[in-house]
């Protein structure tokens, strides 16, 4: 039906109401629509992880403030992805082809919808299910036929592609990692203080003093080392979020403008689909009346 209407083909393809033909009109726009929620999304999301660990540094809390590092270290990732995505040659493809056939062959709409979207668990299912006695696979998300595949994106190859841009990423997101799970990290953030000496023997021997409280790591010099060349990849990462989110937001204003013009020759095509007063398939907010 995409193909369809992109074609601005007259009357209705066989098998399809009215309804469903404006309905999938709609939904076309709002997928391509959707990079403009994804970029208000990270960007909310990378202030809200950033200003947490900052927060936790000053509290003394280590695994919380390293842990939501690993989270900043996801969204911007992923928002990599989408900006190397929108990046790419599908503009003169467009031109050529046509706005919503190219963005749906490259990739485009679904690697957002993903971003935005996607999960493990089926939500409509949890909403009515008892947790105590539920099945974890029960409730698990599968794709549904018709339907956008949302199944959850697979981070490391997104932190993999980061690293392109910062060397180093997927190092330090896999430092960062071990204070999230109850392994080592744990028994690294919850040390207050760590002395090393080495005995007349040669012998070297490590206290630790297990505490709340403000950390010092001045006597584990081997975890401080670790610990700083993380913090300075994840610096490194934070001095590129603005240029990442700035494209974004360019590349946002691009596919809006793009996908208004398409769906504006949609409706003008199928214009006995659409009343004066209904609402632009561009998605503007006004009606088709006013969207000019």
């Amino acid at each position: 039906m995409a193909d369809w209407f992109g074609s601005g083909k007259h009357g209705v393809p066989s098998g399809h109401s009215n309804g469903a033909i404006r309905a999938s009109i709609y939904n076309q726009s709002l997928y391509a629509q959707q990079i403009n929620g994804f970029v208000h999304v990270s960007r909310l999301a990378c202030y809200e992880h950033a200003k947490g660990a900052i927060s936790s540094i000053d509290e003394g809390s280590a695994i919380v403030s390293l842990s939501l590092l690993r989270g900043l270290i996801e969204r911007a990732s992923l928002a990599e992805t989408v900006r190397s995505k929108l990046s790419g040659p599908w503009r003169e493809k467009a031109k050529e082809r046509g706005f919503h056939e190219v963005f749906y062959e490259t990739s485009i709409a679904e690697l957002i919808g993903k971003s935005l979207y996607g999960t493990r668990m089926d939500w409509q299912k949890l909403a009515g299910s008892d947790f105590t006695t539920a099945k974890a696979r029960e409730l698990s998300y599968e794709p549904k036929e018709k339907f956008m595949d949302v199944s959850a994106n697979q981070i490391l190859n997104h932190v993999d592609k980061l690293g392109k841009r910062v060397p180093g990423s997927r190092v330090a997101y896999d430092v960062l990692c071990e204070f999230l799970h109850p392994n080592v990290g744990d028994l690294f953030a919850t040390t207050k203080h760590a002395a090393s000496r080495t005995d007349a023997w040669g012998t070297r021997h490590l206290t630790r003093e297990i505490s709340l409280g403000r950390h010092e790591f001045s006597g584990a010099k081997d975890l401080v080392d670790c610990l700083s060349k993380a913090l300075d990849i994840v610096r490194s990462i934070t001095d590129q979020l603005p240029k990442i989110l700035s494209d974004l937001d360019a590349f946002s204003n691009e596919v809006s403008a793009l996908n208004r013009k398409s769906m504006h020759r949609v409706r003008k095509r199928q214009a006995h689909l659409f009343n004066r007063n209904d609402l632009c398939p561009c998605l503007s907010g006004l009606t088709v009346n006013n969207c000019k």
